[in-house]
This record gives structure tokens, sequence and C-alpha cells, in this order.
């Protein structure tokens, strides 16, 4: 081998990886792009979410107020009641009617929930009893 070989054979390789190393500069500045594209669409998503979540605060705020406000204007309410209960002399006394038996037994009554809860109660065997004569409104 000789001294202008061994120089060619050294330009060859230098070039070689010049070509090598601009291609992976490329390479790596297309990824730094997309990945500065991505950073922008996250920083955009995180600035709608913060406002997304100052918004929500400040409706659970105004929500919280107005739950206090009526919670007070329900003890209000309630104290106004208990106040016209023991003052006004007719709600005193009709308090203390007892209530007529098939209301009371309205009241005993336990809650029916579904309609399979009606079918035990309501008989099958006694049916409502057939009205006799014609009926007034005929057509």
């Amino acid at each position: 081998m000789t001294v202008s070989s061994i120089i060619r054979y050294a330009v060859l390789v230098s070039l070689a990886v010049v070509l090598f190393q601009y291609q992976k500069i490329q390479t790596q500045n297309s990824i730094i792009e997309k990945n500065d594209q991505v950073m922008s669409a996250l920083a955009e998503q995180v600035h709608s979410l913060k406002a997304a979540d100052i918004e929500s605060r400040e409706l659970i705020e105004k929500l919280l107020n107005r739950q206090n406000e009526i919670s007070q204007y329900q003890v209000k309410q309630q104290s106004e009641f208990k106040r016209l209960k023991n003052e006004v002399v007719e709600i005193k006394t009709w308090s203390d009617v007892v209530l007529p038996a098939d209301l009371a037994r309205l009241f005993k009554r336990e809650a029916r929930t579904g309609s399979g809860a009606y079918t035990p109660a309501v008989p099958g065997s006694n049916p409502m009893p057939v009205a006799p004569g014609k009926p007034d409104n005929q057509r």
C-alpha cells in the first residue's frame, strides 16, 4: 500500500463518517421538530385544562354559597314553623286532633315498591259488585 492509497482510503472513510453524521443529525432534527409539535399541543391542552379547572372551582364556590343560603333559609323557615306551631291556637288544637281511622290506617300501612308488591295486597276472589240498572251517561 502506498501513501496515496492510504490517503484516498482515509478520505473515503472520513467522507463516509461525515455522511453518516449528517444523516444522524437530520434524523435528530426531525425528531426534535415532532417533539416540539407534541409539546405545543400538550401545552395548549394544559392551558385549556387550567381554564376549565378555574371555571369549575368558581362554579363549585357559587354552588356552595347557594347551598349555604338555602340551608340558612331552611333553618329560618323551621324556626318560623316552630314559632307558629307554638303561638297559633288553631294549629295547636288541629295538631292535637285524632285522625280518622281511615287516615290513620294509611299512615300505618307499609310502603309498596314495584308492581309485584301490590299483587298480594289486592284480593283476587272478591270482585267489585255490578251496579244495578243502566248508567245515566250513555252516548
